[in-house]
């Protein structure tokens, strides 16, 4: 009996020992595993200079955490990046109230979406960016937890359905009125940049022709109107292509070398009209005696919309933060903030023109309109220079010739028009004059953009070693050029940079290798010596059995395609 009894609370001690061990491993483990799941995300699509994130905080139900500026139990971020990148801005959306046993404070709850941006340089290795992030998660306990969170790009559509925080429900918060007030304080700045101010200039001097207020005021409030609405449609473009995860921003038109070329030719226009080439509008407004001009309120319009275009690649102090901020928040917010730059950029003019008295401190209209006109052409002419070196960078050489050369036949319309399109011509002469205006500026647009949209990146640039392990598989065309070539450069336009050849080089399985020699390469001279050349254009076609065949240095597309008909 004895050994029953000892047997029995022996059973029973290892019972309660392996229930305490269970208990216990469960409390660590719920202690260790945190209760907040955070995911730190990014579109995969974003711009080479700003990256955007977010932060996607889960809290589960009836548990809250704190905001970053909570004294007794703030949540911390710290960051582990890499170098390249930098912390541009951190957005914390607005916290909710909740009640608990009678005592009232502002926690997040539910979801709460974190965004911000990044600057990121070309170096930057975004793979070991990493977020550091401690916070206090109470339900019935309060539970401190911390989390390491690697960087997770995510597909557009994806990215498209995370909601942007509302830092209030309240439209007009003090931090909403700051930003209101730093985009009107930036589109006054924006006057005085090189981009605008060209047509500030040109509308004040339109200002001394003015002597009626009442076509003052008209003149000041089409001006706004034209700017605002302008704003309007720039502010729509770009909260509709963030909404369908295009990570675009101020100035992103100029991303489009299309969009660039049209302006170049818009502004060199005005250039020639300021020089005195051609005058536009004497059909559409009366020439008194008295020698008064006024602008039509289409003009004063245009004038709105205008310093709208050109204002979008400026920047000014005040302005980023307030343009950052209005595409970060509802469509709303964003076009509040849109409408006070715009006022802004017109407020000057705007003010000048509702109060008459102060145009009487303008100039009076005599012979140095003429010399000032000039020099606002000298202004315009640089902004074109500047819109050039743009489009250098966005286009090859070839593309940018073509655009120099639709200068040309730009500067020819004006003339023609400028000649023959006067109001004292005959009104048959002047209809020809007008038909073929458009018809050589619609062809050097159309002319300059062709360009653009055929340009073949299929090309590879020389390199031996490239070429030797290319032609093991397939033959390989060596294209020795220059760009000083004119004969090189009549034989891309007409044979090698058409589609009708890129067809063949795809059916032929032609690999491409252009030999640059615009500069002196030692490795390129060397083996135009090996072909016994000492010139270009030479186009090689290397066969996979090691025998090479050298093309006529004029081409033609039937001499392409018998030179390349022994291919299979």
């Amino acid at each position: 009996m004895r050994c029953v009894e000892l047997t029995i609370p022996f059973k029973n001690f290892w019972f309660m020992s392996f229930r305490f061990l269970f208990v216990w491993i469960f409390m660590i483990a719920t202690l260790v595993a945190n209760t907040v799941d955070v995911q730190f995300l990014a579109p995969k699509q974003h711009d080479n200079n700003t990256m955007p994130f977010v932060l996607v905080f889960t809290i589960p139900e009836h548990a809250h955490i704190y905001g970053p500026d909570d004294k007794d139990s703030p949540t911390t971020i710290e960051w582990n990046l890499p170098q390249g990148v930098t912390l541009e801005r951190i957005v914390w959306p607005s916290m909710k109230s909740i009640s608990l046993h009678g005592h009232s404070f502002e926690a997040y709850e539910g979801k709460v979406y974190v965004h911000g941006n990044f600057v990121i340089e070309d170096i930057a290795d975004l793979k070991s960016l990493r977020a550091n992030i401690s916070y206090i998660v109470c339900d019935k306990l309060c539970t401190p937890e911390k989390t390491s969170e690697t960087l997770n790009f995510v597909e557009p559509a994806e990215w498209t359905s995370i909601p942007k925080p509302l830092l209030d429900s309240n439209i007009f918060t003090s931090q909403m009125a700051l930003m209101l007030l730093f985009a009107f304080v930036g589109g006054i700045i924006l006057n005085l940049m090189p981009c605008v101010l060209p047509i500030l200039s040109l509308k004040i001097m339109a200002l001394t022709n003015h002597a009626h207020p009442k076509k003052l005021r008209a003149s000041g409030v089409f001006f706004a109107l034209g700017t605002i609405v302008s704003f309007w449609g720039l502010a729509g473009l770009l909260l509709v292509f963030r909404a369908v995860g295009h990570q675009v921003g101020w100035g992103f038109q100029l991303q489009s070398p299309s969009i660039v070329t049209a302006l170049i030719l818009v502004f060199f226009a005005f250039a020639l009209n300021l020089f005195g080439l051609f005058e536009i509008g004497t059909s559409f407004t009366k020439i008194s005696t008295k020698g008064e001009n006024s602008s039509t309120p289409f003009g004063s319009f245009f004038h709105g919309v205008l310093a709208c275009v050109v204002a979008t690649p400026c920047s000014a102090p005040f302005m980023g933060a307030s343009v950052g901020f209005a595409l970060t928040q509802s469509p709303l917010h964003g076009f509040l903030i849109f409408t006070s730059l715009a006022l802004g950029l017109s407020a000057p003019y705007l003010l000048v023109c509702l109060n008459p008295k102060s145009a009487k401190f303008l100039p009076k209209p005599g012979a140095w309109m003429n010399t000032f006109k000039t020099l606002l052409g000298f202004g315009m002419i640089s902004s074109v220079l500047w819109l050039l070196h743009v489009l250098a960078d966005q286009v090859n050489v070839s593309v940018f010739l073509n655009t120099l050369i639709a200068l040309l036949m730009l500067s020819i319309a004006c003339w023609v028009y400028g000649h023959w399109g006067a109001v004292h011509q005959a009104p048959y002469v002047r209809l020809l004059a007008i038909v073929v205006t458009l018809g050589l500026v619609s062809s050097a647009y159309f002319y300059a953009i062709h360009a653009i949209q055929i340009e073949d990146d299929s090309w590879m640039d020389y390199n031996p070693t490239t070429i030797e392990h290319l032609r093991k598989k397939s033959p390989v065309l060596v294209d020795f050029t220059a760009k000083w070539c004119i004969t090189c450069q009549v034989n891309k336009r007409l044979v090698l940079n058409t589609k009708k050849a890129r067809d063949i080089f795809k059916q032929k399985h032609v690999q491409l290798i252009r030999a640059d020699w615009t500069t002196y390469d030692p490795a390129i001279t060397k083996a135009l010596e090996q072909y016994g050349r000492s010139s270009v254009p030479l186009y090689v076609l290397l066969y996979p059995n090691g025998k090479h065949k050298v093309l006529p240095e004029i081409l033609t597309m039937s001499t392409l395609e018998k030179s390349l008909a022994d291919l299979e």
